[in-house]
């Protein structure tokens, strides 16, 4: 059975979360930055999961604009 529920993360600068229980666990996106991911066992698993990802996501986007000439 899936079961959907949104969740904005404030300490991830407001990106709201799709978060999307299984029988085996969470997946978990952000549709505000494609393909930004993740899972998890728990619930807070996949949350803290995500939070990463953002952070990663985030970051490699400064990275990649600050390299432009």
């Amino acid at each position: 059975m899936k079961r959907v529920a949104e969740k904005r993360l404030a300490d991830t600068g407001s990106y709201r979360v799709r978060l999307i229980y299984f029988v085996r666990g969470y997946a978990v996106s952000c549709p505000a930055l494609p393909g930004c991911w993740s899972q998890g066992e728990t619930r807070d698993e996949a949350l803290r999961n995500i939070r990463a990802a953002i952070q990663d996501y985030l970051a490699a986007q400064r990275m990649m604009r600050s390299k432009r000439p």
